[in-house]
């Protein structure tokens, strides 16, 4: 959603937004932005899930874009919002879908919360939600071309496939990419765009790593 470059009355026409925060620290940024597009913003911006579905109704949404978060949701929580009975589940329409955005190498590190952050790419989304070859409506866009910036979509019937061995199934297929990853860059030039992926995969390896280490405990 950008109202800088369209009319908002455009978007009106058929653009119908909710937002969503776990926390209200940019509230009101986000109500500004709202405020644009929106005559009551202060129904469309939402800090729980409870109050959300207090003023919507559940299975009532089209579409749900998390754009560069699913890196910041701790692994234990992944459960809770996509299996059946989960929130972004119960928030979709039979025919909704999820668009998972993620920056594939973030060039700035981060610690998004206590335990690090893991992004996950197309192959370990496939292993999260046990998405197959025969599953031909799976898709995902790579607007640059270069595997950096990528848009996965995803059926609300592909997200409640999810369970505790696919979690697994995924952290363990990341955490061998990242020890791919790290071996391959060791061998490259040494300059500052290497060093940067080094150390991005360097975190994902521990992140995984630890994650894992949690699970299996």
């Amino acid at each position: 959603l950008d109202v800088n470059r369209e009319p908002i009355s455009e978007f009106s026409k058929w653009f119908d937004y909710v937002a969503y925060d776990k926390f209200d620290a940019d509230k009101s940024e986000c109500l500004s932005i709202i405020e644009r597009i929106s005559d009551a913003p202060l129904d469309r911006y939402f800090n729980s899930f409870s109050d959300l579905f207090g003023r919507y109704d559940k299975e009532s949404f089209d579409i749900i874009v998390m754009c560069n978060v699913l890196h910041e949701i701790d692994p234990n929580d992944w459960l809770s919002l996509f299996s059946a009975g989960g929130v972004i589940s119960e928030a979709l329409s039979s025919e909704g879908i999820l668009l998972i955005v993620e920056d594939q190498e973030m060039p700035i590190g981060e610690k998004a919360y206590q335990k690090g952050f893991i992004v996950l790419d197309t192959s370990e989304l496939k292993d999260l939600f046990k998405i197959k070859e025969d599953d031909h409506d799976f898709d995902f866009s790579d607007a640059r071309g270069d595997g950096r910036l990528k848009a996965h979509r995803l059926k609300k019937e592909y997200l409640i496939r999810i369970d505790a061995d696919s979690k697994l199934k995924a952290l363990e297929s990341l955490h061998k990419k990242a020890s791919d990853k790290i071996i391959e860059i060791r061998e490259l030039e040494v300059n500052y765009k290497n060093g940067k992926k080094h150390g991005f995969w360097v975190q994902q390896y521990a992140n995984t790593g630890l994650a894992l280490k949690e699970l299996r405990s």
